[in-house]
This record gives structure tokens, C-alpha cells and sequence, in this order.
């Protein structure tokens, strides 16, 4: 069977913004770099890292949409940098670190009470600088440094519903530290870092899909080979920016958008008035925020920046070997047209892993189907002879 591959097809109508950093009001406390961050609701949050005079910290803040900073409850575990953390069910999920020692322990944060719970413990080794993100009641994290090279390339998935972690295969054999990572739509996407034992720094980034549990390679960062970026996602977009370039301490501060449907990358304002590396970032309704890290002038910055991206409404119209996937929005219909001149089997996904729909294809077929949730899929298309898998998003 000759099989004919298509591009994805977007229509796209555009709600611009206008695109520019905005200055906000500095955290209330010392400057300081790599410290934890993540976002619940309507307010942003960060914790520890360290300050001048190599000292390592506990405080913990919160920012809200009103542009206010309060201090929190300090993070149950204790002093901490380089730590990693995600968001699951309205909670914060902080893990491993630095102290002087490296650090397995997980703590989850919950905004309702202003407290700290420990869950079970990490159960890969002990370690800094991974990455992290979530997906649907799934939390992942891997790779990182235990002081120094050669780093960790592992790959774990925790369940919030069990407290419990399982490994996953890894989207590089080779360790590093510093890399930057982000989920959407169901999807997880991690990239860049150092293996600064080889001198190596990278722009290679990759998709995790938590079904099949695989990862599959994208299109390399465009911008120059980094680790200790800002990175996150916010209104289906990835966004990754700032961080170190090589081993001469050469920050930046550019910005760049990832768009996951058709895996273009595209440069944004840069942010702010000053290049920093380990800097922290997070996003509150729709709007994302950048600011401390350390500086080019060696400072330990306390800054905030705040940026609004242009949003974008999409229009499915996917043309994916010879079958063409269509939303049809007035009648919530899921349109699958096989030009094929074989039978098909497509079977249909939510981001769960729950099956929606198992479906045989005549040859030029065309199937209706009734979808009432919006989100993203993983369809797999097979035949006799061949099989693909591969996502779709409804908005």
C-alpha cells in the first residue's frame, strides 16, 4: 500500500495583544536564583534557591493577579535550591534539591490551607537541576546532577491518586542537568541542558506521550545551545527563555513560542532589560511572568516581568495519511475521511488513556461521531501493513 503523508492543516484567526514586557513589583525579599516555581489559579508561586554569600533558603511567596507578593508558610522541607515542582488537583508538588546534601524528599503545597504535607520519598537517586511537569494526575520528573558529572538521564511518572512513581524510558541517553520542560493539552515536551563533563550544551527537544509512554524527537530550539532556561505553557502554547550559553558564563534573555499543532517555533520580545540565567517563570490567566536568576553582572536578581502573548482560536482541519480529521464545531462531530483503498482500524484516546471509540473504516469512507469534550486525543491508525499514532486537539 503506497502511503502519502500530508501536512497539518491550521486555520487560525488572531486576538493580538500587544507584546511587550511590563516591569512589576520586585519580591520583597532577597535576590536570588534557582529557586521553585509553579501556578494554581489565580496566583503564581515561588520558593527557596539561594541567595548572596552562597546561602541557601526556605521562604516561599505568592503572587497574585493584583500584582501582590505575600510571604507564605515556609516550605516544609527545609532550606532548598534547585529544586523541581508541578502542579496536580490544586496542589503544589516540590521535589529533590540541594542543601549541601541532594535531596529525594516530595512535599505538596495546598493554597486552601497554607500548609506543607510530605508524601513518599523520590525513588530514583538523590539529585539537583532536573525537570519536571505534569499531566492530568500524572507527575514526571528526570534527569539532574549529583554534584557533578556524569548527570542522570532517568525519567519517573509519580501518581498523586497512589503516591507512588514508576521509571519511564528517557528521551536521551545522555545525562544532563538544566533542561527545560513543559506540558499541554496532555502532552509532555522537555529539551536543551548541559553535560558540562563533555562540554556538551543543547538544543534537541522532544514530545512525551504518557499513553504509549514514548518520546518522539521536534524541532530543535532555535535559539542558541543552553541550559538553566525559564520554561512553561500557558494558552496551548510552550514558551522557553532566557538561561547560560556554554562554560563563559554568557547569559541571555531572549524569548521564544512553541506551537505544539505545527511545530513552529517563533521569536518573541526579549525579556526585560537584563540576560540571567536560573531564573524562575510562571503563568497566570493567560498572562507569564519571568524575573529573579542570576544576572550577567553577577547580581542575584529580584526583579518581575510581566508579558501578555497573543492568543489564537483554531480551526481543526487535519489531513494525516489519507485520512482527514475535522471538528465540526455546530454539531460537536468528530469527521474522520478515509481516501484510502484499504480498511482502516482507528481508535481514539483521551488524554487518560481511556478509549473512546475503536472504529473499522471501508476504503472512502466517511465516519461521524459524536464529541462532546473539548481537549486533546491520541488516535492510532492501523492496517494490515502499517499503524501510526498521533494527537489531535478540539478547543
Amino acid at each position: 500500500m503506497k502511503i502519502k503523508i500530508f501536512f497539518v492543516l491550521i486555520a487560525l484567526n488572531y486576538n493580538l495583544y500587544s507584546q511587550t514586557w511590563v516591569q512589576k513589583s520586585d519580591l520583597p525579599a532577597n535576590g536570588r536564583f534557582s529557586s521553585f516555581s509553579f501556578s494554581i489559579g489565580n496566583s503564581g508561586y515561588i520558593g527557596g534557591g539561594q541567595i548572596s554569600g552562597g546561602i541557601y533558603i526556605n521562604d516561599f511567596w505568592e503572587y497574585n493577579e493584583e500584582g501582590i507578593w505575600t510571604q507564605k508558610a515556609n516550605f516544609g522541607g527545609g532550606l532548598r535550591f534547585y529544586a523541581v515542582a508541578f502542579t496536580i488537583n490544586d496542589l503544589g508538588y516540590i521535589c529533590t534539591g540541594y542543601n549541601g546534601v541532594c535531596k529525594k524528599d516530595v512535599w505538596t503545597y495546598n493554597p486552601q490551607t497554607n500548609g506543607w504535607t510530605q508524601k513518599n520519598d523520590f525513588p530514583g537517586v538523590a539529585r539537583y537541576g532536573s525537570y519536571a511537569f505534569s499531566i492530568g494526575n500524572k507527575g514526571y520528573i528526570g534527569m539532574g546532577s549529583i554534584g557533578g558529572p556524569p548527570f542522570l538521564n532517568d525519567f519517573w511518572e509519580y501518581s498523586s491518586t497512589n503516591d507512588t512513581w514508576v521509571q519511564k524510558p528517557s528521551f536521551s541517553s545522555i545525562g544532563r542537568y538544566g533542561v527545560s520542560s513543559f506540558s499541554i493539552n496532555g502532552v509532555g515536551f522537555a529539551g536543551l541542558g548541559s553535560d558540562n563533563g563533555n562540554g556538551s550544551y543543547f538544543n534537541d527537544f522532544y514530545e512525551y506521550n504518557p499513553i504509549i509512554g514514548t518520546w518522539t524527537s521536534k524541532p530543535n530550539f532555535p535559539g542558541a545551545s543552553r541550559y538553566n532556561a525559564v520554561s512553561f505553557a500557558t494558552n496551548t502554547y510552550g514558551y522557553i527563555g532566557t538561561g547560560q550559553i556554554g562554560i563563559n558564563y554568557t547569559y541571555e534573555n531572549d524569548f521564544w513560542q512553541y506551537n505544539p499543532i505545527n511545530e513552529i517555533w517563533s521569536s518573541l520580545p526579549d525579556v526585560g532589560n537584563t540576560n540571567r540565567s536560573a531564573g524562575f517563570g510562571f503563568t497566570i490567566n493567560g498572562k507569564v511572568f519571568i524575573g529573579l536568576g542570576y544576572s550577567s553582572s553577577q547580581q542575584y536578581l529580584s526583579d518581575l516581568w510581566e508579558f501578555t502573548p497573543a492568543t489564537y482560536s483554531i480551526s481543526e482541519n487535519y489531513l494525516i495519511n489519507d485520512l482527514k480529521i475535522h471538528f465540526n464545531r455546530e454539531f460537536n462531530q468528530l469527521i474522520l475521511n478515509s481516501r484510502n483503498n484499504e480498511s482502516l482500524t482507528i481508535k481514539i484516546f483521551t488524554i487518560n488513556g481511556v478509549e473512546k471509540m475503536n472504529i473499522k473504516t471501508c476504503s472512502n469512507s466517511i465516519n461521524e461521531i459524536n464529541i462532546k469534550n473539548k481537549g486533546t486525543y491520541f488516535y492510532s491508525i492501523q492496517n494490515n501493513s502499517y499503524s501510526k499514532t498521533g494527537k489531535f486537539i478540539i478547543l
